[in-house]
């Protein structure tokens, strides 16, 4: 019976010993800590700083995204205007094929775009004098020719295909041939280039080759000749020849 009041005493004395020793570890924690509103300030402060770094941290990708753009955009290859203005704008000309003036042939012809690639060239030559007395050529002719540009209208190198008509009066030597019936009929294939000089100048080159029919009444090469028989002629060899200046609207 006293073994159990004295346990219980015990029991009791290290209850009240340890209760003690912890109130007292409190009280101190209390002294050197802060007031409890800091502690909601801090946590306050702290949540605001996750807020903003939660934005930045979204808004960062579009800039990047837009930072790529611009380097994207710069890094293209500049195209200078006047690649721009020639791949862009309508094509029209006009021109002179310099080569037929050695033939006392006048010309004029005039070239517009029916595509980016396609174009229609329409010259018309003519001739009403002679060179010599023996030797004379009077014509005129009208020969059109779809052309298709490798580069764009107007520029580089093309390939043609072209018609022809014409009537014609030609002395030569002894002999003079007229057309007789209808005019000279035919066509062919042609191949050119045309180089820009500068500004709305080009100069052109174009070599062709085809057939050409022609019926013909022949004369004797005087003055009032007689006629002396006639005839219809195959021809196939050179069509078109052409060393041109251009003039580009």
């Amino acid at each position: 019976m006293n073994g159990k009041i004295l346990f219980t005493v015990l029991l009791m004395s290290f209850s009240c010993l340890v209760h003690m020793n912890a109130e007292a570890a409190c009280m101190e924690i209390s002294d050197r800590s802060e007031p409890p509103y800091k502690y909601m300030q801090k946590g306050i402060k702290t949540k605001l700083e996750d807020v903003k770094s939660a934005k930045s941290s979204k808004s960062s990708p579009s800039a990047n995204a837009s930072g790529g753009k611009m380097q994207a955009r710069s890094s293209e290859t500049p195209v200078s205007d006047g690649q721009q203005a020639s791949a862009g704008e309508f094509f029209a000309a006009v021109k002179t094929n310099i080569a037929y003036y050695a033939g006392a042939v006048a010309n004029i012809g005039a070239e517009v775009q029916l595509h980016p690639h396609v174009t229609l060239d329409m010259p018309v030559s003519m001739s009403f004098w002679d060179m010599e007395r023996a030797h004379g050529l009077r014509l005129v002719l009208f020969q059109p020719e779809a052309r298709y540009w490798f580069s764009h209208a107007g520029s580089g190198h093309f390939i043609g295909l072209h018609a022809h008509a014409a009537g014609f009066n030609i002395q030569w030597n002894d002999w003079r041939y007229q057309s007789a019936g209808r005019p000279l009929l035919g066509g062919g294939i042609s191949y050119g280039y045309s180089l820009r000089i500068s500004g709305r100048w080009n100069f052109e080159f174009n070599l062709g080759a085809g057939y050409a029919n022609m019926k013909y009444d022949r004369f004797y090469n005087i003055d009032n000749g007689a006629q002396s028989g006639g005839g219809e002629y195959d021809y196939w060899g050179i069509t078109r020849l052409g060393l041109s200046l251009v003039y580009k609207f």
